[in-house]
């Protein structure tokens, strides 16, 4: 039995984290969803939703972000304010040189 004192990091805790993207949650998302993802480095991050027929619909971020955990909320409304309408969207993350792209339902 090892026994590891109490604020020591195991071995574990010590590998890479990777650039990830979650789920939108809640997912369908009536007023609103929250959107986490993790970068595992500093760097520039473009958050974008698009509709079914792959317009533009809101720029959530454009920004330089440090390494770790994020968390943004898209209120489920286009870039001139206005509610979405009910239906299928795509939430596009671009971090890192990659893009990670997550489905999302609107219901009204």
């Amino acid at each position: 039995m090892t026994l590891i004192p109490s604020g020591t990091a195991d071995v574990n805790d010590t590998a890479p984290v990777a650039l990830s993207f979650a789920a939108p949650s809640p997912n369908p998302a009536r007023g609103g969803t929250l959107l986490d993802f993790t970068l595992s480095r500093a760097g520039h991050v473009r958050l974008l939703v698009y509709d079914a027929a792959g317009r533009r619909v809101q720029l959530l971020r454009d920004s330089e972000l440090p390494a770790g955990a994020h968390r943004e909320r898209f209120a489920l409304r286009d870039e001139a304010g206005r509610d979405l309408a009910s239906g299928l969207y795509l939430v596009r993350l671009e971090a890192e040189g990659r893009v990670l792209t997550r489905r999302l339902a609107a219901i009204r």
